[in-house]
């Protein structure tokens, strides 16, 4: 469990309703460094109440907007394993002024059954 990249998802302020919920279950799993995020489907469908489909839809938008990475698909065996990035994650060591705030939210879109 991450607290820094759940506190940078919280005062990033770019999502709502269960796009926000989907990210902070991401963050809730990842290491501090945004890492080693592979949850399944029905874990994330339970920690955020939505249905599953509802969880692989907000992925994909969570994906083309950047605030994740696929790191590696999904095998019989293993889910897939995610990177959380873009502005969510903490600044490196040694770097000044880390990506933060609403000024780096992705465009606003607004999907169909997002609330």
């Amino acid at each position: 469990m991450s607290i820094r990249i759940m506190t940078a998802v919280w005062d990033s302020g770019c999502y709502s309703g269960g796009t926000l919920l989907l990210l902070l279950a991401l963050a809730d799993i990842a290491g501090d460094d945004g890492s080693r995020v592979f949850p399944s489907i029905a874990t994330l469908a339970k920690k955020t109440r939505l249905d599953e489909r509802s969880v692989r839809r907000l992925l994909r938008k969570l994906e083309q907007d950047s605030a994740i990475e696929r790191v590696r698909d999904a095998t019989h065996h293993r889910p897939t394993e995610y990177r959380i990035g873009g502005a969510y994650c903490p600044p490196k060591a040694g770097k000044q002024g880390g990506q933060q705030g609403g000024a780096n939210c992705p465009p606003t879109r607004t999907v169909r059954g997002d609330i």
